[in-house]
């Protein structure tokens, strides 16, 4: 029930009219729904199944920007953090090896774009975490008729 695309006459619609705070922030959502997929897009080139995997996430966000379904929002903030501390950790292994250095000046191309990228996503998943909550709570409020 949590990523139903639903099915009925009410697929992929509110089932809450939205109020004007969360129509606010599905325009937010949408912005980060492009930036997401373009990240995707460029981690294709460097791991073909882990961009494969930021796809499906990506499909998670237009499930709740398109539902306002606090739930899938969840789901995506979930996927989100995981891929975050992912991220925070390979960086922070290869900074406290001291290999920083090596890697930048080591003029392999596809490794300098993988740590450019990861660093990317780890500023896109923190900024991504707290929108997703503001209208993670917006969604719940909304439904709840708070």
């Amino acid at each position: 029930m949590c990523l139903n695309l639903g099915g009925t006459q009410q697929a992929l619609k509110p089932v809450a009219p939205p109020t004007d705070k969360a129509k606010h922030y599905r325009k937010i959502l949408i912005v980060l729904a492009v930036i997401n997929f373009a990240l995707a897009f460029m981690y294709c080139f460097v791991n073909l199944l882990g961009g494969f995997y930021e796809f499906i996430v990506v499909a998670i966000l237009g499930c709740s920007i398109s539902s306002m379904n606090y739930c899938c929002l969840a789901m995506y903030m979930i996927y989100i953090t995981l891929n975050w501390i992912t991220n925070v950790c390979s960086v922070g292994l290869i900074i406290q090896n001291g290999y920083w250095s090596s890697f930048i000046t080591s003029g392999n191309t596809t490794l300098v774009f993988q740590i450019t990228l990861s660093m990317m996503f780890i500023v896109y998943y923190t900024v991504a975490f707290v929108l997703c909550f503001l209208a993670y709570r917006e969604f719940k409020a909304m439904l709840m008729d708070v």
